[in-house]
């Protein structure tokens, strides 16, 4: 992004104040030679020394806008204004000092440890609570039987037999099926992240802001009118009213141009500022995204850690956490320097705005 037609901006509309200057000022001769031809009509037929002399043939009045009234003596004069005087316009050379920022930019080098991440398989190996089912002995249970036994008893007359139930009992085993949880060592493959951290080199564009005097230099009008021949009192007070006027008129514009620099020139400043801060931004921005990226494949490997149940106490997750932590540190470290940059550059701007403006 290059700055330079908000740079031509500022300066065009600086260049716009003077033209206009220029011709505010042509404006107020060329309506004070008007004036003096209005006035020598209005007089031409009237015997105004009647009210005695108001001034003798030769008397000069004016000088150069902005200056001192006053009549002088003889002079050459130009343009004659009907029989009573002349009027001689032209200009002078004046200058006006301003403070007006003005924005360098210098290349500096600014060298970073930039991380390069590569993803190697690897293998992880851990421990990994499982829950199982368990076979354990349960309480035992009564069971009994009943079994047909023949039974022979003697009687007087010979020997009986039939059969007899008999019951019998004893305790039987049981057992259940418990949940346990028993560790099982768990291998998996994985990417495992390697950085290597290479020295990158970045030149960077930083603005300075300075305030350079600048001279500005016009051509302010002169304007003398010469009495022909000796003139009355009231013409002579009309035609010094109109040198006094025009005077006056000329030093009002010459005074306004500093408020009118500082009005016009603010907007145009700032515009020209906000491009050349844009510039710190976006490579502020282009940097942190490309540190992001290497920063990202971290992230990921831990997440797949994660997701492959490794626990956060394994030496493989522990270490690969402390990578990302330490790259995340690396980052923000190495974005201060934007910032201290852009910080700067804005405690520069503000306290040019301020002098312009003059606070």
């Amino acid at each position: 992004m290059d700055c330079q037609n908000q740079q031509n901006a500022f300066n065009e509309a600086m260049e716009k104040i003077q033209v206009q200057l220029k011709e505010e000022l042509a404006e107020i001769s060329k309506q004070t030679e008007q004036k003096t031809e209005e006035l020598n009509d209005e007089f031409k037929n009237e015997n105004d020394l009647a009210q005695d002399v108001g001034a003798v043939a030769g008397t000069v009045v004016g000088g150069v806008l902005g200056g001192p009234v006053g009549g002088l003596a003889g002079g050459q004069i130009g343009k004659q204004i009907g029989s009573f005087f002349t009027i001689e316009i032209g200009s002078q050379e004046h200058k006006i000092s301003f403070d007006l920022p003005e924005i360098a930019v210098k290349n500096q080098d600014w060298i970073f440890n930039i991380p390069s991440v590569t993803m190697k398989n690897s293998d992880i190996i851990f421990d990994l609570p499982t829950l199982v089912m368990k076979t354990i002995d349960g309480p035992p249970i009564w069971k009994t039987k009943v079994e047909m036994k023949t039974v022979c008893h003697n009687i007087p007359f010979g020997k009986v037999c039939f059969d007899q139930p008999q019951v019998t009992g004893w305790w039987d085993k049981t057992y259940i099926d418990v949940p346990t949880w028993e560790n099982r060592e768990t291998r998996i493959v994985l990417g495992v992240p390697e950085i290597t951290n290479n020295e990158q080199r970045i030149i960077i564009g930083v603005p300075e802001v300075t305030m350079k005097t600048k001279e500005i230099i016009f051509n302010l009008p002169t304007i003398k009118i010469m009495f022909i021949k000796d003139a009355g009192k009231e013409l002579a007070g009309k035609l010094e009213k109109i040198a006094l006027a025009a005077q006056e008129d000329a030093a009002e514009k010459e005074g306004n141009m500093k408020e009118r620099m500082k009005l016009e020139l603010t907007e145009p400043a700032n515009a020209m500022f906000d491009c050349y801060r844009i510039q710190i931004v976006e490579e502020r921005t282009k940097f942190a995204d490309n540190y992001d990226l290497e920063i990202k494949k971290l992230t990921d490997a831990l997440f797949n850690l994660k997701a492959n149940n490794v626990p956060e106490t394994d030496n493989d997750y522990v270490n690969q956490k402390a990578q990302l932590d330490a790259q995340i540190a690396n980052r923000n470290l190495a974005l201060i320097k934007f910032d201290e940059a852009i910080q700067k550059f804005d405690n520069e701007r503000q306290d040019a705005i301020n002098k312009m403006i003059g606070l």
